[in-house]
């Protein structure tokens, strides 16, 4: 069963709601990612479709009018754990604050794995 008008109908939807921009910047990322898997677009591998075919993420995000480090930042921020995205809806942490706590977390818990 062929279904390229199913995903081009909700590729629609998801774009539309991202050009609303009335969601927070971890839903965004979470619908942008959603977007981009119906476009797709592979996220997270640093290289574009060799073929040039393909959208990047780059070209997406400016399809929304959305700089390519601020998606990339949201899209990151989607995949953050639980209490990490909660501070970000609850505006008690910026999207850079969130990352950057992560970020450090995850090294603090390398560390205590690896020299314990």
């Amino acid at each position: 069963m062929d279904r390229p008008g199913i995903v081009s109908v909700a590729a629609s939807e998801i774009k539309l709601n991202l050009l609303r921009r009335h969601m927070d910047a971890v839903t965004w990322g979470e619908q942008f990612k959603r977007l981009a898997e119906a476009r797709g677009v592979r996220l997270g591998s640093g290289k574009g479709d060799p073929s040039g075919k393909a959208d990047t993420v780059s070209a997406l995000s400016a399809e929304l009018g959305v700089n390519a480090r601020t998606a990339q930042r949201r899209i990151a921020a989607a995949s953050l754990p639980e209490p990490e995205k909660q501070a970000i809806r609850d505006n008690k942490k910026t999207v850079t604050a969130a990352l950057r706590d992560d970020k450090r977390e995850k090294k603090r818990a390398a560390a205590k794995a690896g020299g314990g």
